[in-house]
This record gives C-alpha cells, structure tokens and sequence, in this order.
C-alpha cells in the first residue's frame, strides 16, 4: 500500500510539473506568436509603402493593378488608368541627389 501511495504521489506531482510547464510554454510561444504577427504587419507595411509619403510603392501597385486587371476580366469589364508624375522628383534626386530628394519629399507633403 505504501508503493501505491509513493507513487501516486510522485505521479501527481509529475503531472502537476509538466502542466506547469505546458502552461508556461503556451504563454510564452503565444506571446512570441502576437510579437511575429506585429512584426510581419509592420514589415508587410514598411514594404509596401513609401517612407516618406505613406504612399503606395511601385510593387505594391503592381499588385494592385494585377488584381485588379484579373477583376475587369472575370467580370467583363473594360480597366483604364493614368499615371501622373505630378512633382518631377526623379528629376531632382538625379540633380541634387537621394538626400535632397527625400527632404524635398518630406517638406512637400
């Protein structure tokens, strides 16, 4: 009978143990799980988007576009767009470079 009593006793503390343990790791991989998610958001947006304007880059638009060429055709539809360069910022980051370029863009805004 004292066999019996030991050993549930060190099989409930075993099981008390690991589900502690179990307990403990699902927090922490749930928390890093929340961090990675913020993260990729964070990076999927920093990627997309100018720095400095906040703006659609040229490879998220063409993934706009893409998408939406797809929609026009699955529904039939006719797609027209236009292109504007409304600032010729090009133009002065190849006179007067990137750095002037960007502060010109955020004094722009």
């Amino acid at each position: 009978m004292l066999h019996f009593v030991s050993a549930s006793l060190v099989f409930t503390f075993l099981v008390y143990y690991f589900k502690q343990t179990h307990d403990l790791v699902h927090e922490k991989l749930s928390a890093l799980l929340m961090h990675e998610m913020i993260e990729s958001r964070t990076l999927r947006e920093t990627f997309s988007t100018d720095l400095l304007t906040g703006l659609h880059n040229r490879s998220n638009l063409q993934g706009i576009f893409l998408k939406e060429v797809n929609r026009a055709r699955r529904h039939g539809h006719y797609l027209g767009f236009f292109i504007f360069d409304i600032d010729h910022l090009n133009d002065y980051n190849d006179q007067l470079g990137q750095k002037m370029g960007d502060k010109a863009a955020a004094n722009y805004r």
